[in-house]
């Protein structure tokens, strides 16, 4: 998982070696491509939360219910005080940052495997090298590692494509 706010490339040694603007560059077509995998990844994470949170609830308020019967025990007068109002108050933040961590992570994922997609694409298909940053000469690169011949029109991929 990566930081928020962080460079979600430089979680992929492929990208390591080109600068920060190339790989922003090559990550938002990522995106751009990939939209609806945003859509359906974040609509399970909403799914999950549908059924994550009225379970969290019932937890949480079975927690409570035994945190009500200590606190009644040992100090009757500061349950009004303290288990009406902060317990619910806490138990509220609680879903809400839980919700949030969840839709954070639903979107990293997707983002991961976005970016991962699109360096597989570029792959040779003798050595698994990533072709990203090389030069075609007439809609063919060469593979550095293996000399294959990788024609971008048989993997149907254009020249922008391995552009950084």
């Amino acid at each position: 998982m990566r930081l928020p706010g962080s460079k979600i490339w430089r979680a992929f040694p492929e990208l390591d070696r080109f600068s920060d603007e190339q790989c922003e560059r090559f990550v938002l077509r990522a995106k751009q491509e990939h939209g609806w995998g945003k859509v359906w990844t974040l609509a399970g994470a909403v799914l999950l939360l549908a059924i994550a949170v009225p379970v969290l609830v019932v937890l949480m308020e079975a927690a409570w219910s035994l945190a009500e019967r200590w606190v009644l025990r040992s100090a009757p007068g500061v349950y009004d005080a303290v288990m009406s109002t902060a317990g619910r108050a806490a138990l509220a933040f609680a879903i809400v940052l839980a919700c949030l961590l969840v839709l954070l992570l639903a979107r990293d994922l997707w983002l991961r495997r976005t970016v991962s997609r699109r360096i597989r694409r570029t792959a040779c298909a003798g050595c698994g090298y990533p072709m990203l940053g090389l030069t075609p000469d007439r809609g063919v690169v060469t593979c550095p590692e293996c000399n294959r011949a990788f024609f971008l029109d048989d993997a149907g991929l254009s020249e922008e494509d391995l552009a950084l």
